[in-house]
């Protein structure tokens, strides 16, 4: 199924460019992780990567821990042949 015209409006600013770039070269990155690296605030990155994870580029996990407090969310690149297959 081809992608629709408006989907790749993600990648129209260079910050979620940025973001991309980064979890594509290393998977699982955290928000706090994505914050040190690209040196933008936390709310805007949440702001990123919701536009991100809604026009299928990236994904989340939420992190399996055995210690107590909130799990935190893990950002992964969507595989697009596992999506193209389901």
């Amino acid at each position: 199924m081809p992608r629709r015209i408006h989907a790749h409006r993600g990648l129209a600013q260079p910050s979620r460019l940025q973001v991309v770039a980064l979890v594509m070269e290393q998977p699982g990155l955290s928000l706090a992780d994505l914050c040190a690296q690209t040196g933008l605030h936390a709310n805007t990155l949440r702001d990123h990567v919701r536009v991100l994870t809604e026009e299928g580029l990236i994904r989340s996990e939420v992190e399996h821990r055995a210690t107590r407090g909130r799990p935190r969310a893990l950002f992964y690149p969507v595989d697009a042949m596992r999506t193209a297959s389901a």
